[in-house]
């Protein structure tokens, strides 16, 4: 997943962080209802943008899908990270993708727990949402670290095609750029995976 400044414990609910950076402690911004009993689904990154599309949702695709659509030499992702524009209109639009996805909090449970859709800004508060869909796992980043604008920041990206949908998708150079930022281990390991393929390209 995309860098951000919230994780997925291994057990109880994955509570968000707000954005001025503190914990939600617990409070019941987000209501929690089990919604799933089935297995993890795999990702489906085609069929989740497929529904953010048919919502009018305003997004771009960070994180690994976006390393994948441009070629990139990383290792497979196992769910797909998007930036989606934190307009009001745009967070409800959003809302409705929610529940067509089933999208539920990730947590200890396969499926997620449910949180309540409306108010927007209930969840809307917090930088990262971690979230299990019947079509895989999602992360929703508003604000990846080097984008501190979130949406605006990244607008500038291509449009490429992803199982027959089209996706604003972040720029190579943008991508390395978040990773740069997040600075995490595997970040760093798959910026060196990707030095190592410029540099065995430079010397063919």
């Amino acid at each position: 997943p995309a860098a951000g400044r919230t994780g997925r414990p291994a057990t109880g609910l994955a509570h968000p962080q707000r954005n001025d950076g503190s914990p939600n402690n617990g409070t019941p911004a987000l209501a929690e209802r089990n919604i799933h009993e089935s297995h993890m689904p795999e990702l489906d990154a085609a069929a989740v943008v497929r529904v953010l599309n048919k919502h009018r949702v305003e997004y771009v695709v960070i994180g690994g899908i976006s390393a994948q659509l441009n070629d990139l030499p990383v290792p497979a992702t196992v769910d797909i990270d998007v930036t989606p524009s934190r307009r009001k209109a745009n967070l409800e639009r959003l809302a409705r993708a929610f529940d067509e996805l089933e999208a539920g909090l990730f947590t200890a449970d396969e499926g997620g727990t449910w949180f309540p859709r409306v108010p927007v800004e209930n969840w809307a508060q917090y930088d990262n949402l971690h979230l299990m869909t019947r079509f895989g796992p999602v992360d929703i980043v508003f604000s990846p670290d080097g984008a501190p604008g979130g949406f605006v920041d990244l607008t500038k990206g291509s449009v490429l095609e992803l199982g027959g949908q089209s996706v604003r998708v972040i720029t190579p150079r943008t991508w390395e750029s978040l990773k740069q930022a997040a600075g995490r281990p595997k970040d760093l390991e798959h910026l060196d995976s990707y030095y190592s393929a410029v540099d065995r390209d430079a010397d063919r």
